[in-house]
């Protein structure tokens, strides 16, 4: 079966500011996990770094993908597959 949903846009907003993950960021992340307790946000003032986790799966398989943004600018994301 074809992935039918897949992020379209992901924005976070530390304190007045707005920052929007580019498209490349998201590409080939499909059945993004709107679960409750399955998403999570880390800010570390020390590194000024700011890491969304999130836990996606179609039910048969799922991965855990984590974004970083370092200093308010998108720097990596990491994609861990569940077996």
């Amino acid at each position: 079966m074809m992935p039918h949903e897949q992020y379209k846009r992901i924005t976070i907003q530390p304190n007045d500011e707005t920052i929007t993950l580019p498209d490349a960021a998201l590409k080939n992340l499909f059945h993004p996990g709107p679960y409750r307790g399955k998403r999570k946000v880390i800010f570390n003032a020390t590194e000024k770094t700011t890491s969304l986790t999130s836990y996606n799966s179609d039910g048969a398989g799922g991965y855990v993908v984590v974004f970083v943004i370092q200093k308010r600018a998108y720097k990596s994301r990491a994609v861990f597959s569940l077996l």
